[in-house]
């Protein structure tokens, strides 16, 4: 019976592992939201802590996405990678997403309100105007250089024991 139970858990997440058409309500809500400037479609990467997501790059479509090499700035990383298709990029996880990294890409916002288990958070280089962190308790390190935040409410992360805003 154990070995059912197991199986039967595993059959459940081998269909959404192998179904490219993947309803997203089996997912829930997106884990992140992102928005990007109107008309950019381009290749986009982002680092982030599961090791399957699932991503709705702007055309209502869901897509699994596994990590892949690549390189950066003279460095091999294991990222999702996709092209943008429209205007907001929706991640979707069965996991707690723990971290988020993107780097120099064109964004105008990010909602993390259903991260609460977020403990690192890097946007360098993405001129942002505002970010909400107030659904992110868990909170420790905070990379926001060159994102033109000019004001930041940390309240709502007592555990952040890293925070750059520098050149922002």
């Amino acid at each position: 019976a154990p070995v059912l139970t197991s199986a039967a858990a595993v059959c459940g997440g081998l269909w959404a592992y192998f179904n490219p058409d993947i309803n997203p309500s089996i997912l829930g809500e997106p884990k992140i939201t992102l928005s990007v400037n109107d008309g950019y479609r381009d290749d986009w990467y982002f680092f982030s802590s599961p090791d399957v997501c699932w991503v709705d790059w702007g055309n209502g479509k869901m897509e699994r996405c596994d990590k892949d090499e690549v390189f950066y700035q003279g460095e091999t990383y294991l990222a999702f990678s996709g092209k943008i298709k429209g205007d907001n990029i929706r991640i979707y996880s069965r996991e707690d997403i723990t971290f988020f990294q993107c780097f120099e890409e064109p964004l105008t916002l990010i909602d993390i309100s259903n991260c609460p288990a977020l403990e690192s958070l890097r946007l360098e280089g993405i001129m942002l105007k505002e970010i909400d962190l107030s659904h992110n308790p868990r909170l420790i390190s905070l990379y926001l250089s060159q994102s033109g935040i000019s004001e930041l409410d940390v309240t709502h992360n007592p555990e952040l024991k890293e925070l750059d805003c520098s050149w922002s």
